[in-house]
């Protein structure tokens, strides 16, 4: 048997894990509420959110401006906030209450991309140093 095994991911941006503490808010276009959630995990293309949600969510809304206020393992109270302009719901999975697990995929341009980057380099490598 091997020593490791590896997670591979077949996608454009892997995915990485966020600190319970991460958080989201967003606006769903048209409405005027503001909706704060989790954050799941991230990627240079999108996120995974969990939260209660009142609207209906299905695949292909917009929602925008999205903040995300991300922190680190080892520094839990320094934030990396991050603004997307607009991104669209990919897949929503309802849960209970109100709550929903969903996807976003970032409609971004490269050098706000380079921010969510920067914030993945960083915990990637603070998941190296374990």
């Amino acid at each position: 048997f091997p020593g490791e095994i590896f997670e591979i991911q077949r996608r454009k941006y892997p995915r990485i894990d966020t600190p319970k503490n991460s958080r989201a808010t967003f606006i769903v276009k048209g409405k005027q509420t503001m909706n704060a959630c989790k954050v799941i995990d991230i990627s240079k293309g999108g996120t995974w959110l969990s939260g209660k949600i009142s609207y209906q969510l299905e695949p292909g809304i917009i929602i925008g401006p999205l903040t995300l206020n991300l922190t680190l393992d080892k520094y839990p109270k320094e934030i990396h906030e991050i603004n997307i302009p607009e991104g669209k719901i990919t897949r929503v999975i309802s849960l209970h209450d109100n709550e929903k697990s969903f996807g976003v995929c970032f409609e971004i341009l490269d050098s706000e991309r380079e921010l969510v980057k920067k914030y993945i380099d960083i915990r990637l490598w603070e998941s190296l140093k374990g």
